[in-house]
């Protein structure tokens, strides 16, 4: 018996075992992104002969799905955008009240620590929004490769020169694609000192 499993090699997809590792917490777009980005990769590694493209295509499912994790794991934590509003309009009619110059103060700082946290809060809402559209623009692009890909075949059969040029400029779209993501994984950036 131990000859045999000397013998036995076992071939792991890395796009399968990424997407079970993918946090039960994924909003239903961006798990719906990550499962498309996944069948285009279940059919590319059959169908691109290239082992390149096949590669470029495998490394641009790859990164989408580590974006989609890492995006997973910025949740905004403590009060909610509505109990932020309802905090900021309470300070507000204080500020108004106060008659005393240091409780005014003190309310007035209060009121700008809360308004430092609906900044914040608008932030990661920005960054997971333009993350989600980076990852639409990503799948399109892997989805466009995939079939100029496929087709590859019969434009080399057909000796189309134009046909070679055009997947060479997709596959730079795709590279493109991912890093951009990578410019963008939330929670790398901070609000600027302008927008305080």
């Amino acid at each position: 018996m131990a000859a045999a499993g000397d013998h036995l090699q076992v071939a792991l997809d890395p796009v399968r075992a990424a997407l079970r590792k993918l946090p039960p917490s994924l909003d239903a777009e961006v798990r719906d992104l990550c499962t498309r980005a996944a069948a285009i990769w279940s059919t590319a590694k059959d169908r691109i002969a290239d082992g390149a493209g096949a590669a470029l295509v495998r490394d641009g499912v790859l990164k989408t799905l580590e974006v989609a994790a890492k995006s997973a794991e910025v949740v905004p934590t403590g009060s909610s955008e509505a109990e932020l509003a309802q905090r900021v309009a309470d300070l507000d009619q204080r500020i108004a009240a106060a008659t005393d110059g240091e409780v005014k103060a003190q309310y007035q700082a209060a009121r700008a620590a809360v308004g430092d946290q609906q900044r914040y809060r608008e932030h990661i809402r920005q960054g997971r929004e333009r993350l989600v559209a980076r990852m639409h623009n990503h799948v399109a692009a892997l989805e466009k490769f995939e079939l100029a890909a496929t087709g590859l075949e019969a434009a080399r059969a057909a000796s189309s020169g134009a046909a070679v040029q055009q997947l060479e400029e997709l596959s730079h779209d795709v590279a493109a694609s991912g890093e951009a993501l990578l410019e963008l994984e939330i929670g790398e950036t901070k609000p600027s000192a302008g927008a305080a």
